[in-house]
């Protein structure tokens, strides 16, 4: 009877922790595009008919003047080439590189009585966005050199000038990192929408940074407390020390809405260092979590490449530590299929509280294939769907961690349904 008990909490507990981790899968599907207006077509888009109640991206073909600083005058009198936009200068030059300058024109046929807002993402890596010949956003200083041109990323939302035609003039330069142009789509839409969703999701983030540094605060708390298990707390920790850090320099980088002079150099290698650090602290926090299911080889080798990579990072300049990026995605994906199997054994093991890791597992790789998926364009980046996302995570690792204290009760081993139980009478050997 009270193994039936038992069961009965476990099969409620998963299918929870399933709808949980299946309600944010399909938010994280849900597509960012739903206004039926014609892209941008031989640099010039109608927006004058076509239904703009909600945000619309300028993609499409983008009039482009390679290692040229045009002004409004200039991109009228001559032609360009027709580039896709979004879509960076490694992808759209015959050489491949990302270094360089160039001018991106086109022509927004508008509504001259209704106010309209572009939210413009960071752009690599300086830019100068001008409408009608007038100077409306820009992150860094454009320049035709490196020692002429400052980087710098902010997204932000700016307001549109009313009128019934919009030039935008683009000058982006990039001297600094190993992709240049373009990567992220340019939105219109409502201004009061818009900058609404903008502070909001940088809000957001905040809270998120916030949220996770108390969880740091009140594990080290347990670690004066429950000095027995202080590598595993301090790795936990750690953990959420380097995520809340990664959160304010990376995405819409909201610790430079309050820094906007801050050092480019130092923000993007913040960025990818605690990227890294986040996966050490996550693989010596599983390790500790679950022992008899982690192997050691694989763990040192795992923290080994990322420490190197770390290192790499903070003695090279950003264009080349940048390069290395997606073989660095790669191996994530590695220690990715490494945490799962991890998981997996103890769930066979029955080990207490490890639904709750699973269900962070499963959020946590719902949530990196949204990350990899809207960087590469195919979805919208939403960052409310983040941060609620890894709160949910890392309070799920965290109530993980008070089970494997002991600080929350759950029932041994010796009065759970295992795999001897199930199969006892069919006569399997394994």
């Amino acid at each position: 009877m009270q193994l039936s008990i038992y069961f009965l909490k476990l099969e409620v507990m998963k299918y929870v922790s399933w709808l949980i981790s299946l309600g944010f899968a399909l938010i994280l599907t849900i597509p960012g595009k739903s206004t039926p207006i014609p892209p941008v077509e031989k640099g010039i888009i109608d927006l004058r008919f076509g239904d703009l109640s909600k945000k619309t991206a300028l993609s499409g073909n983008w009039f482009f003047y390679d290692s040229e600083l045009l002004n409004l005058s200039q991109c009228k009198l001559r032609e360009g080439s027709l580039v896709e936009f979004p879509k960076v200068w490694n992808e759209i030059r015959e050489s491949e590189s990302g270094v360089g300058y160039g001018t991106y024109f086109i022509t927004i046929l508008a509504n001259p009585e209704k106010q309209f807002s572009l939210q413009i993402p960071q752009l690599y890596s300086s830019y100068a966005l001008f409408v009608n010949n007038q100077l409306l956003a820009g992150n860094g200083k454009v320049g035709t050199t490196k020692e002429t041109s400052i980087p710098q990323w902010l997204p932000q939302t700016v307001d549109l000038p009313l009128g019934d035609s919009l030039f935008i003039v683009l000058h982006i330069s990039n001297f600094h990192h190993h992709k240049g142009g373009v990567k992220e789509n340019i939105y219109i839409g409502p201004s009061l929408e818009l900058s609404a969703n903008h502070s909001l999701a940088i809000t957001s983030v905040f809270a998120e940074s916030g949220i996770l540094i108390i969880l740091a605060l009140g594990t080290l708390v347990v670690l004066y407390v429950r000095a027995e298990s202080k590598k595993t707390i301090f790795y936990f920790a750690m953990l959420c020390v380097s995520w809340a850090l990664r959160s304010l320099f990376s995405n819409l980088y909201p610790a430079i809405t309050v820094y906007p002079d801050f050092n480019w150099n130092t923000m993007i290698k913040i960025e990818y260092i605690t990227l890294y650090l986040t996966m050490i602290w996550g693989i010596l926090f599983l390790a500790r979590l679950l022992p008899n299911e982690s192997n050691k080889p694989i763990k040192y080798t795992l923290v080994s490449v990322n420490i190197f990579f770390t290192v790499f990072t903070i003695f090279t300049d950003p264009i080349i530590f940048t390069r290395w990026l997606n073989i660095y995605i790669i191996m994530a994906g590695v220690l990715i299929v490494y945490g799962l199997i991890v998981i997996i054994v103890a769930l066979l093991n029955e080990r207490i509280g490890v639904w709750l890791l699973v269900t962070s597992i499963f959020l946590g790789l719902s949530i990196f294939s949204y990350d990899v998926l809207s960087f590469e364009g195919i979805f919208e980046y939403h960052p409310m769907v983040f941060s609620v996302g890894y709160i949910i995570i890392f309070i799920l690792m965290n109530l993980a961690l008070l089970y494997h204290l002991k600080i929350f009760k759950g029932r041994g081993a010796s009065n759970a349904l295992t795999f001897d139980d199930l199969y006892k009478d069919q006569g399997f050997k394994y």
